[in-house]
């Protein structure tokens, strides 16, 4: 009798868990990747900044992304680790519009309006790409912190400010791949704005200037988006001086890129020969190696647009911070240019 009680108590909690077979498998998952989240957070990211092979970096986000996303079904916190998974997966689409760019630049040198109009389809749709996820790491960012506005969210650690940060750029990244890709993705109007004000709850030291540097980006892009005094060049000046001193240049590619959108060709030539003086005078910290491999990646492509317009092939090698002998003017074919918009 009593060895039948013995195996009734036994039977019993196993009974019970077979009945909630599918409760128990939701709390194991979802405990799964909080834990797992958890882990990225404090350890993988980190060791992820400490890498010097963006492309590395972006792969792996590319396919961690969709992993996390099945965490984040079954209840797991995983808003956090997905704000950088999918801002860097946002790189990854974004070198391959980047190499359309280049063989688009390439084919209109050559007069060759089809492989040129074909190049241009595929980097818009690679744009659309890279837009789906900076929309992503901004949303996340939102769900992680609480909507951006007015109050600035509790960040309590230094990974919560990166992350936050991350957002950040996302946001303002979306907008400007949403327009590359002819707005095949929608995005919120108000995500650079609102970036912009949200990059005051971060410590502009601290983060290398980075966050005035975001601002200075949008207050030269979006008419009306800066304060009463506010000179979105000037910031982005200041940011780069404050970056330089912690060995983090990324605002020599937000001065470049702007400047390359407003046609202000010697600003762009000095911020490249910038950022190549300031790579030599102010190493950056190993610890933050992949954001400096970011930074050059950017600032080669626009050098590449230089060159190829120019003569038809991309920067030479170990030729970042030089340019096409003077008087090598641009030789595409105006026509071309009105056929493959």
């Amino acid at each position: 009798m009593k060895r039948n009680i013995r195996m009734n108590s036994l039977w019993l909690p196993l009974l019970t868990c077979c009945l909630l077979a599918t409760g128990c498998s939701h709390f194991i998952q979802r405990t799964t990747g909080n834990v797992l989240a958890d882990h990225v957070v404090k350890n993988g990211i980190p060791s992820l900044m400490g890498s010097n092979i963006d492309t590395l970096a972006y792969a792996t986000s590319e396919a961690d992304a969709a992993l996390f996303e099945t965490f984040t079904a079954v209840g797991s916190r995983t808003e956090k680790v997905s704000v950088a998974m999918y801002l860097l997966a946002g790189f990854y689409w974004a070198n391959q519009a980047y190499e359309h760019e280049r063989h688009y630049l390439r084919a209109m040198y050559t007069g060759n309006a089809a492989e040129a109009q074909d190049e241009r389809i595929a980097e818009r749709n690679a744009w659309k790409e890279a837009a789906l996820r900076w929309v992503l790491s901004y949303e996340y960012m939102q769900r992680g912190f609480g909507k951006i506005g007015e109050t600035c969210p509790r960040l309590r650690t230094e990974s919560d400010q990166l992350l936050f940060l991350f957002g950040l750029l996302g946001g303002v990244e979306s907008l400007i791949a949403s327009v590359s890709s002819m707005h095949q993705v929608t995005v919120p109007m108000d995500a650079a704005v609102k970036s912009a004000q949200a990059a005051n709850c971060l410590d502009n030291d601290k983060w290398w200037g980075l966050p005035q540097a975001i601002q200075g980006a949008i207050w030269t892009t979006v008419p009306g988006s800066a304060p009463k005094g506010g000179d979105g060049w000037q910031a982005m000046a200041q940011s780069i001086e404050i970056g330089n001193r912690s060995g983090m240049h990324l605002g020599y590619v937000l001065q470049a890129t702007m400047a390359d959108n407003a046609n202000k060709t010697e600003l762009v030539r000095s911020s490249l020969n910038g950022f190549v003086d300031a790579r030599r005078q102010h190493p950056v910290p190993e610890n933050l190696r992949l954001m400096d491999s970011i930074s050059a990646g950017m600032i080669q492509i626009i050098s590449d647009r230089i060159w190829l317009q120019a003569t038809g092939h991309r920067t030479p090698v170990g030729g970042l911070g030089s340019f096409p002998e003077t008087g090598e003017e641009p030789r595409i074919d105006p026509s071309l240019e009105q056929l493959v918009p």
